[in-house]
């Protein structure tokens, strides 16, 4: 007796749908966030001079005490 092997393969075919909305980032923004008042910096990426240490703290440039930043 003859044993045989049939195979089969399923190809199924997505539809190229085009996107709703074209994915490209168009700018990046970072603002550190002060948590004693609940507000933001201005962008920190448009001063690249801009002297960020102990920001924790406040010190530097920062404009206050900050321990997070919103990019």
């Amino acid at each position: 007796m003859a044993a045989g092997v049939l195979a089969l393969q399923v190809v199924m075919a997505w539809p190229q749908i085009p996107p709703r909305f074209p994915s490209k980032i168009s700018s990046v923004t970072a603002k550190l966030y002060y948590s004693d008042s609940g507000t933001f910096s201005e962008n920190i990426l448009d001063k690249p001079d801009l002297a960020l240490w102990n920001t924790i703290i406040g010190e530097g440039q920062s404009g206050g005490p900050s321990e997070a930043t919103l990019i």
